[in-house]
């Protein structure tokens, strides 16, 4: 009440011209709503769709329901993992950011165990731009460095 009160002693009241610019933008246009939620369903099937992709890669992991990241679980894949070298999180983590981008990050890093083979991995992984979880050749990819990974065939030659 005493702000109220000053502002009006002062005369310090906006213009009708501000004071309509000020409530349009800090309202909430229609289509400032309609892009927030166009980019909320667009996230929502790039982050079901990572999820699909490690799930038939044999990862285990939760559904996503909210977040920008999944925490799969690779411990089921070990045996083929570790044929390539890989028997733990940093290694696991190294290897999927060697071959994906800055998209993973150990389990080691948040408190996990680092010989379990956890990771949390970016749901901008399959993104392509596209709303039905990203482009066709970005799930293929990541699809094909998964199977590299856990395909229990011989190692491939280290680059």
């Amino acid at each position: 009440m005493r702000r109220n009160r000053c502002a009006s002693t002062l005369h310090a009241r906006p213009r009708d011209r501000d004071a309509t610019a000020a409530a349009e933008a800090l309202g909430e246009a229609e289509p400032l709503r309609e892009h927030r939620a166009a980019d909320n369903r667009a996230h929502a099937a790039r982050a079901a769709a990572l999820h699909r992709i490690l799930a038939r890669a044999g990862a285990v992991c939760r559904p996503p329901h909210a977040g920008r990241y999944i925490y799969p679980d690779f411990e089921a894949l070990r045996p083929a993992l570790a044929a390539r070298g890989i028997g733990d999180a940093p290694r696991l983590e190294a290897e999927l950011v060697r071959r994906l981008g800055p998209y993973a990050l150990g389990g080691h890093r948040f408190g996990d165990d680092p010989h379990a083979l956890r990771v949390r991995l970016s749901t901008d992984v399959p993104s392509g731009g596209t709303p039905d979880g990203g482009s066709a050749g970005a799930r293929a990819s990541l699809e094909s460095v998964l199977r590299e990974l856990t395909d229990a065939g011989p190692a491939a030659p280290a680059p």
